[in-house]
């Protein structure tokens, strides 16, 4: 019998964890199979027909940070990338906890930092995201961790720090600068924004499922938003790519958004103008797969 708290550990996709062997131990061959993903709060009746689940749930995304100012010096800060999601997952024999539903609730993706206002001033931080969470019976299965903020970009010129990763398995935003997010088997961190005394360009997302490329320098335009991806079955979503940095008369970029529990960009610098907000972290989600 297979236990209700069973944990992945090995990385691979949930198809690869639950092998046929336990299936047929459990369930005396399985000869029904549903896959339900999920995006918004809510109830999940469980099929008829279904004797075991499997539930993954994914953390809201963290949001990345905004830019400072600086028309003095021109030495403001880009943001840093939020984290992603934390990942988890477990194992449920629905006639041995007795259940007919599981309700789960989504956690919301961090808002992104505003960038810096008046012409010396620091960016503000992002926001954390929100923790996902499973009940079944009145009893929480499982929980994963809503990611981290990237820091503000300071008008000093400090850059913001990336979020640190979340307890379990999301990736760590990547700092301002440029640095790229990390990868990770739940929601990828988002990429630093860039900075005009660096390359300018934006970090990439981490590979929660889907790369996300930083946003491009520019000299003579605003630099360019990050981009995000989709998903790949089994993991989580890539984080946004950090916002490009301004090298001539123009804007900072915005951070791009994170996918499916990624982490925000960071906004870009700019040389002596307005610097980019951080990219929201993205909406967790919770994928259940029952067998029979």
């Amino acid at each position: 019998m297979i236990t209700s708290s069973a944990k992945r550990e090995d990385g691979g996709q949930l198809k690869r964890f639950w092998s046929t062997a336990d299936v047929n131990a459990s369930s005396g061959g399985a000869s029904f199979y549903q896959l339900d993903s999920f995006q918004t709060s809510g109830t999940y009746t469980i099929p008829a027909s279904a004797k075991l689940l499997f539930v993954e749930a994914i953390g809201g995304g963290g949001g990345g940070g905004g830019a400072g100012r600086n028309v003095l010096n021109n030495a403001a800060g880009s943001g840093g990338g939020g984290s992603g999601g934390g990942y988890s997952c477990t194992i449920l024999d629905v006639a041995t906890l007795g259940i007919t539903t599981v309700v789960y609730t989504i956690g919301a993706g961090g808002a992104g930092g505003s960038n810096a206002v008046g012409t010396v001033a620091d960016g503000n931080p992002g926001s954390v995201g929100n923790d996902t969470f499973v009940v079944a019976g009145g009893v929480e299965v499982c929980r994963s961790r809503g990611g981290n903020f990237g820091g503000q970009g300071l008008s000093a010129g400090g850059n913001g720090a990336g979020g640190a990763a979340p307890l379990q398995d999301g990736g760590a935003g990547g700092a301002g600068g440029g640095v790229a997010g990390s990868n990770a088997l739940g929601g990828g961190g988002g990429g630093g924004g860039g900075k005009p005394s660096t390359s300018g360009a934006g970090g990439t997302g981490g590979l929660g499922g889907g790369s996300s490329a930083g946003g491009a320098a520019s000299f003579s335009g605003a630099g360019g938003a990050g981009t995000s991806h989709s998903i790949n079955y089994g993991t989580g979503g890539g984080g946004g790519g950090g916002g490009g940095a301004s090298q001539g008369v123009s804007a900072g970029g915005a951070g791009g958004a994170g996918f499916m529990g990624g982490g925000g960009g960071g906004g870009g610098a700019p040389l002596n103008l307005t610097g980019g907000a951080g990219g929201a972290g993205g909406t967790g989600l919770v994928r259940i797969e029952a067998r029979g």
